[in-house]
């Protein structure tokens, strides 16, 4: 298979990207990958050994790789599909065309842009050379950084505006802290030559940008601004480096998340990153000093400032979205931003308040979604080992749940004696029981479920789902085969692919409540069921309810073949509770 990657720009971003490179030479074993690249980044992915060819599309300046130079890209790809040369292409870059992906950080953003879970470790991949190992070995020797207690790596030329720092501020910072601390050395990365150069503000532009990876295996910190720098140090060619991040609050459009924020989504050690937003100089003597005189732990407990992305700036991000790439683009954008960031950081009243009146449609997805949330959170709070009391107080409370408190204990019982590894149910309706069965069974289940239930154009990402999905605990799994119907054989299919050979230790059937439709779901799923295994049967009581007569014939024609147990408490019309046991 021949893939395409199209990531023209910028040197963060491609880094990012290389993750995407690797997940796709994972995804699709054997393939050979070709990534189109702007000319100016494309010497980061030498010696890559997941990008088997590279095309470059040469730039004349940075916003070409967002406009011509992108519409260069596409053309170019959808010639050599044409062609025959390629069968797929991923097109990662954020903009302009893929900024419906826009969660509130660059790195997620990619990754969403690809559309499938990218598997870590999250550390970009950067294959230096000999040749460059070598020559950043003979820079540190020859300005003795080996003499000085602290060496700094600082990064001062930004180009995305996400700081305040210019090379001239960084120069001068460096060269105030150097004077009353000679145990310190900064290394200034930037493009720019250095007005003052001196044995302790130390010009690192003759290095390459690859080249700063190595450097930052000589340095003990790292003064940043989130742009390229940045991230190369944190790739597998350089070191996790304790630092201090200097951010603006907003670049007047919208946001993108800090350093500290990044590393959380992605499970990295947010404890070595400082972050400040817009500091005077001297707030960042300060920290730096505090930093020199204890230790980084102790500035950051003093200075970090934890950054948020608020609904202000969901606001903005709604509207320079939808004015720049479309109403749909937009509201893509704002369901993944909400999403990712969570209650923790959203203020939602201020945010609804905002854009009331304005997009009444989104303003009711995003109502959804945040109750979804606040139940999500609930729902995750529940320990895994309730008793039945709790765990139907919490189902009935919660979730909603149709059954005679009698009958469900005692099913409930049987399950948690068994344990099941694997459970399938077939009638989700809201939920409750399969809440059941969840604290029922083993810490590691795959728990699946069937029902014709329509969920919304997101699928498994709609709201009902979300909070279905978060009934798992430890390592179980859940999948739900929502708009499905049981006895379609498609949904057998997908059924038999996802127990891939594995066994049901519990079925619970309570769909479709005609006899036929009963004994068909019987029929197409316990084949399914390990020997020794349970079968459950909701409805079956022999004074039915009008909705429930079928499932009480079904159980009259049943129970004469085969070895059954029941519980039906009280003489009231419908429910009932019926198990059998397959034989082995």
């Amino acid at each position: 298979m021949r893939v395409a990657l199209v990531q023209l720009a910028e040197y963060g971003d491609c880094l990012f990207a290389t993750l995407v490179a690797r997940q796709i030479k994972r995804d699709h074993s054997g393939c050979h990958l070709t990534w189109v690249i702007g000319d100016k980044c494309a010497s980061i992915l030498d010696g890559n050994p997941h990008v088997d060819a590279v095309h470059k599309i040469v730039l004349s300046s940075r916003d070409e790789a967002f406009s011509s130079g992108w519409e260069n890209a596409k053309t170019w790809v959808a010639d050599q599909v044409r062609m025959g040369n390629l069968e797929k292409a991923y097109f990662t870059q954020i903009f302009p065309d893929n900024i419906r992906y826009y969660d509130g950080l660059i790195r997620t953003t990619i990754y969403g842009a690809y559309g499938k879970p990218i598997t870590g470790p999250h550390l970009p991949e950067v294959f230096l050379t000999e040749a460059e190992n070598r020559n950043v070995a003979d820079f540190a020797e020859k300005h003795c950084l080996r003499e000085f207690k602290h060496v700094f790596l600082f990064e001062c030329g930004p180009s995305s505006g996400q700081s305040p720092m210019t090379p001239a501020r960084a120069e001068a910072l460096a060269h105030a802290l150097g004077k009353y601390h000679p145990e310190v050395v900064f290394l200034m990365s930037s493009t720019e030559t250095l007005v003052r150069p001196s044995p302790q503000v130390v010009d690192a532009s003759c290095l390459t940008y690859r080249e700063n990876a190595a450097l930052a295996r000589h340095c003990t910190g790292l003064v940043g601004c989130f742009s390229g720098i940045t991230v190369l140090t944190t790739s597998t060619a350089g070191k996790a480096l304790p630092m201090l991040q200097i951010l603006t609050k907003s670049n007047g459009i919208f946001r993108w998340g800090s350093v500290a924020m990044d590393f959380r989504r992605v499970r990295l050690d947010e404890s070595r990153v400082i972050e400040m937003a817009e500091p005077r100089d001297t707030r960042i003597i300060s920290c730096i000093e505090k930093w020199l005189s204890e230790s980084h732990s102790a500035a950051r407990r003093q200075f970090h400032e934890e950054s948020a992305l608020t609904s202000a700036d969901a606001e903005n991000a709604y509207w320079f979205i939808r004015e720049q790439y479309g109403k749909i683009a937009a509201k893509s954008a704002i369901l993944r931003f909400l999403r990712a960031n969570g209650f923790a950081t959203i203020r939602w009243r201020v945010l609804i308040a905002g854009l009331r009146g304005k997009e009444r449609g989104i303003i009711r997805r995003v109502l959804r979604y945040a109750a979804a949330f606040r139940q999500l959170r609930r729902v995750r709070t529940v320990a895994q080992n309730l008793t039945f009391d709790k765990a139907y107080a919490f189902a009935d409370a919660e979730i909603g749940i149709v059954q005679k408190p009698e009958e469900i204990r005692w099913l409930f019982e049987l399950v948690r004696a068994e344990r099941p590894r694997v459970v399938l149910e077939i009638g989700l309706d809201f939920g409750g029981t399969f809440f059941l069965w969840s604290r029922a069974a083993a810490p590691d289940a795959h728990l699946l479920a069937i029902d014709t239930k329509p969920v919304g154009r997101l699928g498994m990402w709609s709201p009902f789902s979300l909070v279905r999905r978060a009934f798992a605990v430890g390592s179980q799994r859940v999948t739900l085969l929502m708009d499905s119907d049981s006895h379609s054989e498609t949904t057998r299919q997908r059924i038999a692919a996802l127990l891939d050979g594995r066994a049901v230790d519990f079925l619970f059937i309570d769909g479709d409540h005609s006899c036929e439709g009963v004994w068909q779901d019987f029929k197409t799923y316990s084949p399914f069921v390990a020997p020794g295994g349970l079968i459950a049967f909701h409805d079956i009581s022999q004074n039915p309810a009008e909705p429930t007569k079928g499932v009480a014939q079904f159980w009259r024609e049943f129970t004469v073949e085969h070895e059954t147990d029941e519980r039906v408490v009280n003489d009231e019309p419908g429910f009932g509770i019926g198990v059998y046991r397959m034989p082995g």
